[in-house]
């Protein structure tokens, strides 16, 4: 018997693959590529989350809701309100709670978003809180704005220079005289600080600076942290950066009450009007009671229907029994030969038909069924 021997590898062979191996893998060339993957979990959520962490890296004591709904109240008043949402939910009697809790020593932080365009032309919601400042927020025509060779908005707060990256496009306008403009440029004040009572209000043109994707630009952290520092050491800081859609209800009592004043108004005048009665109350009318004969109609054709008319000649036959018994109680115990002769005698009526008369069945043909029927009429009418 003939062996074959396994082929067997030399082994510097294998040491020159692994030493090969081994070469190439130190001398492969890495590279890092860097990929966007856009913002995930709580940041896509909260666009002002990097701003929140970066107070709280500072030592401020700072919390994010995303509804001012979530506060039963308003905070203390020496806290800080950030507000950069448009505020639908904030009618006239909000907006006065506001401003009397700014009134009483609280800082609070707008965004405007009713706008003026370069026409003249009103544009966004009627806002309380601007329209009692005296605040109007207006919007550039986009030709007159180079974009290619803009720059950030320079201002000093406390004697440190600070560069922002406002919107170009929107600039504000102080009709009271009363506020304070922080920031500047050649396309107008972007920020304004009114003292209101013991607190302060400051309104801004925008505040996407502070969004996660731009606060770490420029000075727009710096610039926000001098924002609130004034009360730092004793206030918190709380950001808004969502809100909820009001309901429809919700809406109409804060924006619309005369809507509702109205509407209402038509309502009880409508109830009233189709509650009210003219003249005496009509009869009742007298329910209409079907004769016997349209009842028995109605039986019979039921029961023809369902196949039951050997159930109506049934009755017919035992009434006819009923009625032998009584008129001719002799003749009822009589054989059926003898007793077919009598009925024959007394009605005219043969043998073979009185026979069917008694025993046969319908088969649901109408004419013999009537037929039956006439036949058992007779005898009945002769005993």
């Amino acid at each position: 018997m003939t062996h074959v021997k396994p082929f067997a590898i030399p082994s510097i062979v294998i040491a020159a693959l692994v030493t090969g191996g081994l070469w190439w893998v130190n001398n492969m060339e890495r590279v890092t590529e860097e990929r966007y993957v856009g913002l995930q979990g709580e940041a896509r959520r909260n666009d002002y989350l990097a701003a929140e962490r970066f107070l709280r890296a500072t030592g401020t004591t700072v919390e994010s809701i995303n509804s001012l709904e979530n506060l039963r109240e308003l905070p203390p008043s020496r806290d800080i309100l950030f507000i950069p949402t448009q505020r639908l939910t904030f009618g006239e009697t909000r907006t006065e709670t506001l401003m009397n809790w700014v009134a009483a020593g609280g800082h609070l932080i707008v965004v405007g978003w009713s706008l003026t365009a370069a026409s003249g032309h009103q544009a966004g919601r009627y806002d309380p809180l601007l329209q009692g400042l005296g605040v109007e927020q207006s919007q550039h025509n986009s030709e007159t704005i180079d974009r290619e060779n803009h720059i950030p908005t320079n201002l000093v707060i406390e004697d440190t220079f600070l560069q922002v990256a406002f919107l170009p496009d929107f600039f504000l306008i102080d009709h009271s005289g009363n506020g304070q403009v922080l920031a500047e440029d050649d396309y107008g004040a972007h920020v304004l600080q009114y003292q209101v009572g013991n607190g302060t209000l400051t309104v801004m043109t925008d505040s996407r600076f502070l969004m996660n994707q731009s606060i770490g630009a420029y000075d727009h952290a710096s610039f926000f942290w001098r924002l609130v520092q004034p009360n730092q050491s004793t206030g918190k800081v709380w950001l808004v950066y969502k809100e909820n859609m009001p309901s429809l209800w919700h809406w109409l009592v804060e924006n619309a009450p005369a809507v509702l004043i109205s509407a209402s108004t038509l309502l009880i005048a409508w109830l009233w009007y189709a509650g009210h009665r003219f003249g005496p109350l009509l009869p009742e009318p007298v329910p209409i009671r079907r004769s016997l004969l349209e009842h028995l109609y109605a039986s019979g054709r039921f029961l023809w229907k369902h196949r039951a008319e050997d159930r109506l000649l049934d009755c017919v036959r035992r009434s006819l029994k009923d009625r032998l018994t009584v008129r001719h109680p002799g003749q009822a115990a009589l054989p059926q030969e003898r007793l077919r002769e009598i009925l024959a005698e007394r009605s005219g009526l043969d043998a073979e038909r009185i026979e069917r008369a008694l025993i046969a069945g319908a088969e649901h043909r109408p004419l013999v069924f009537v037929q039956l029927m006439n036949d058992l009429e007779t005898l009945r009418k002769r005993l």
